[in-house]
C-alpha cells in the first residue's frame, strides 16, 4: 500500500536509529528533498521527489471558470487567502552536522518586513542546504503581493458536463489548474497547484474541493505555459 518515487534527487545521511514515529521519519525525508509525502485517494502512502513535484506542477493545467465558457470547466465556488501567511523572504536550512545556510530576499523584506522560516534536514552537504534555502526564497518571496487562491469546489453530481465529473475524480495533488473569475472590472486569472483533495458526498450531492498553494519546490519546465516563462520562473537545483 505504498507508491514511492525512486527519482534520485537527494542522497540523505545514514539513519540515526533514533526513536520517533514512522510519520516523522517520512516527513524528515520529505523536508530534506523538498518533496511530498501524503496518502492518495486510494489510501496508498505516496512519496514524490522534488523532481516529480516540479514536473507535475509544470504540466498542462486544467482550466476552470465561473461561466463554464468553451474550453473551461464550471466551478461552484472559490475562496482566496488575503494574508501574508505564505510569504517567506528569509530562509535558514541546517543539515545534521552542518552549518546553517541562510538566504535573505532584501527587496522583499523592505516591502513586507521579515517573514522567516527555519528547516532542519539530513542532506549530505551544506551546498544542498543552501540550494534548498535559495529555492524556497525563489518560490515564496513575492507570494504575498498577489491575490492567492485557497480552494476551489466543483459539483461532481451534475452530469451535464462530463469533463467536470472527470476532473473531480481524476485531478490529484500537484495537478496544475487555471481559474478564471469574472468581476465587474474584468476577468481575473489565477494559476495554482492542487495540494489537497476532499469530498462531500450525500445521497443527493457530490462536491469535490481542491485546496491550493504554491509548493516550495518550483523550477523552470520547458514548454510549460505555467512554469516555463522567461524572466519569471526560476531554475531548480
Amino acid at each position: 500500500m505504498r507508491s514511492i518515487s525512486t527519482t534520485a534527487t537527494t542522497t540523505v545521511q545514514a539513519d540515526t536509529g533514533a526513536t520517533r514515529t514512522l510519520l516523522a521519519a517520512c516527513q524528515t525525508v520529505e523536508a530534506t528533498d523538498l518533496g511530498a509525502f501524503y496518502m492518495n485517494q486510494q489510501g496508498y502512502a505516496t512519496f514524490l521527489s522534488r523532481t516529480d513535484v516540479i514536473t507535475l506542477s509544470g504540466g498542462t493545467p486544467t482550466t476552470f471558470s465561473d461561466t463554464g465558457a468553451v474550453g473551461t470547466i464550471k466551478y461552484q465556488k472559490v475562496s482566496f487567502d488575503l494574508s501574508d501567511f505564505g510569504l517567506i523572504n528569509k530562509a535558514t536550512v541546517t543539515r545534521t552536522g552542518g552549518t546553517a545556510q541562510t538566504v535573505n530576499a532584501v527587496n522583499s523584506q523592505d516591502i513586507y518586513f521579515t517573514h522567516a522560516i527555519n528547516r532542519s534536514i539530513i542532506a549530505q552537504t551544506d551546498t544542498q542546504a543552501l540550494d534548498q534555502a535559495l529555492m524556497i526564497i525563489a518560490s515564496r518571496q513575492e507570494v504575498g503581493a498577489d491575490l492567492r487562491m485557497e480552494s476551489l469546489t466543483i459539483d461532481a453530481a451534475d452530469g451535464a458536463d462530463s469533463a467536470r465529473v472527470v476532473a473531480a475524480l481524476d485531478l490529484d495533488v500537484f495537478s496544475p489548474i487555471t481559474v478564471i473569475q469574472t468581476l465587474e472590472g474584468g476577468t481575473v486569472t489565477s494559476d495554482s497547484v492542487i495540494t489537497g483533495v476532499s469530498y462531500d458526498i450525500t445521497p443527493n450531492s457530490f462536491f469535490t474541493t481542491f485546496t491550493t498553494a504554491q509548493p516550495f519546490a518550483s523550477g523552470f519546465v520547458l514548454d510549460s505555459s505555467v512554469d516555463g516563462l522567461l524572466d519569471e520562473d526560476s531554475l531548480a537545483y
